[in-house]
């Protein structure tokens, strides 16, 4: 497991590896200072994500996101 990537680290991460891939993947930063820093920097990026609040669209624009939709529907069905 000495090639391991960005993908490999958000998976062990999120606790999304097997328990013989966890296993593995600890050993190696157990020993490893440089694949200890990339994991630092993950956590530290989903740290700040989970912080960020999300905000729902204006109801104005989706009411036009759905009259639009609702429009281009009409002409398929009408041939224009």
């Amino acid at each position: 497991m000495a090639n391991i990537t960005q993908d490999d680290l958000l998976q062990f991460l999120y606790n999304e590896l097997s328990p013989e891939r966890t296993k593995e993947m600890q050993k190696q930063l157990d020993t490893d200072p440089e694949l200890q820093e990339r994991l630092n920097v993950l956590k530290a990026a989903k740290v700040r994500l989970e912080k960020i609040k999300l905000l729902s669209p204006d109801e104005r624009s989706i009411d036009k996101i759905m009259n639009y939709s609702e429009r281009g529907i009409e002409e398929l069905h009408h041939g224009k």
